[in-house]
């Protein structure tokens, strides 16, 4: 017993290590100055996919909203909605998907949002490579237009966009509650999130 302890101690030390690195190294990425374009982020992935992760991006262009996916139900203090998935065209014509963030059910429809179709607009957030999910949820069905998690690579080859995900960002001390009211999705905050806490595991064990 006291072995396996020591040996399950350790392996967590080297976790927290891991995760500390990783932690500096995404807050190294948040203070780079941004991408300006697609076509630089997607030569960035093609060499070394891992390095796009989370890095800053910033683009001027405009969403084609015909070819939008709602990925959910997803909750968010207590209401059921979905996250806002469209493509989005920079100046030069390349298009990459974007996570515009979470609204109400009461406003999955187009119809009921606020409507920018065709204007051009400036959007920022972060970079993604790699689809998150875990074994209980359902596969997307494309066919019928049902997307339970947010597979980059699939929703890229369907809507023609380039296989990475702009994820917009908000400030974190904006009052989200306006833009639940006006239908406007809610980013997440400007940072990237890790729990650290592997210490007290290192204590139990």
């Amino acid at each position: 017993m006291p072995i396996a302890a020591f040996a399950l101690g350790t392996w967590q030390v080297k976790r927290r290590e891991w995760k500390l690195a990783l932690i500096r190294e995404y807050s190294d990425k948040l203070a780079q100055p941004p991408i300006e374009t697609i076509a630089h982020a997607a030569r960035m992935l093609s060499t070394n996919a891992k390095s796009i992760e989370a890095l800053p991006i910033r683009l001027e262009g405009q969403f084609l909203h015909a070819k939008e996916m709602l990925v959910g139900p997803r909750q968010l203090n207590g209401q059921t909605g979905f996250l806002v998935i469209t493509p989005f065209v920079d100046r030069d014509g390349q298009a990459i998907l974007v996570n515009r963030g979470w609204i109400s059910k009461a406003f999955a429809t187009p119809a009921s949002r606020p409507d920018d179709t065709g204007k051009q607009l400036r959007i920022s957030g972060l970079l993604r490579y790699a689809s998150i999910f875990n074994y209980f949820t359902p596969n997307n069905d494309y066919s019928k237009g049902q997307y339970y998690f947010i597979d980059i690579v699939k929703m890229s080859l369907q809507t023609g966009t380039e296989p990475m995900l702009l994820e917009m960002t908000i400030d974190s001390r904006y009052n989200t509650d306006d833009l639940v009211a006006r239908g406007q999705p809610i980013g997440k905050p400007h940072e990237v999130h890790l729990v650290n806490n592997h210490m007290q595991y290192i204590v139990t064990w």
